[in-house]
């Protein structure tokens, strides 16, 4: 007798979506840490780092799922020329200098070739200048919040929920912002900031004034580095795409 082949499982559109979340391994965490980040977001994130870590998604691989989709949807249903880089970029081409340039229709052409070429590059590594900043924003933090002592390690981990949180924030404005641009844009840099500071005053237990001022601090130094930075190699290409000064 010939041995039986054994019968494959068919597939199934289910099945192909539990193939998709085992990818990640969050079949079971997801929807408890989207739970768990938003109702109580303090004590969600001390249990992962002092208690238990089985419940939730891990930090990175949450970070990684959440601002993949804010990137595809920033990319592919708001598009690159709405975003707020763009409108950066638009606010720098009215500097002198740059006016000036643009003068010159070869240095123009060039100056929108440049354009381009930085479009495509943030439309490809969109979320990768996000992730840039989680470790700018956890060092500054852990210069302000002292109380629980934590080591810059565990600040990443807090810091990569936040910013994870903050990408689901955004993934929820897509339609409003597609719909008017500024208005879901304000509404959603205010969602983010409030979030950002029920985060920490529920992680650190500080008194509302005190909490508030820390986690401002810590935040408005971390941004002001973090652009700085971004800032200051934005200007080097431009320098070097442009020949200033040549």
């Amino acid at each position: 007798m010939e041995n039986e082949q054994p019968t494959l499982e068919r597939i199934t559109l289910k099945k192909i979506f539990g193939d998709i979340l085992d990818l990640f391994n969050i079949e079971k965490g997801l929807l408890y840490t989207l739970k768990a980040l938003t109702v109580y977001p303090g004590q969600a994130v001390k249990t992962y780092l002092f208690e238990d870590r089985k419940k939730m998604v891990k930090p990175f691989r949450y970070l990684i799922l959440t601002t993949a989709i804010m990137a595809f949807l920033t990319i592919n249903y708001i598009g690159v020329e709405n975003s707020q880089f763009r409108k950066g970029i638009e606010l720098g081409i009215e500097n002198r200098e740059l006016a000036e340039q643009k003068q010159n229709p070869a240095k123009t052409a060039r100056f929108e070739q440049m354009i381009k070429t930085i479009e495509v590059a943030y439309a490809k590594y969109f979320n990768l200048f996000i992730m840039f900043s989680i470790p700018i924003y956890a060092m500054c933090f852990a210069w302000f919040l002292k109380k629980p002592k934590l080591n810059y390690a565990e600040h990443l981990i807090l810091a990569s929920y936040l910013i994870g949180q903050q990408s689901v924030i955004s993934i929820l404005i897509k339609p409003l912002e597609k719909y008017n641009f500024e208005l879901g844009t304000s509404i959603y840099t205010l969602l983010a900031i409030a979030y950002m500071f029920y985060l920490y005053q529920r992680f650190f237990e500080y008194k509302f004034i005190a909490g508030f001022f820390r986690v401002l601090a810590a935040y408005a130094i971390g941004t002001v580095i973090y652009t700085s930075i971004f800032g200051m190699g934005m200007a080097i290409y431009f320098f070097i795409t442009l020949g200033v000064g040549s």
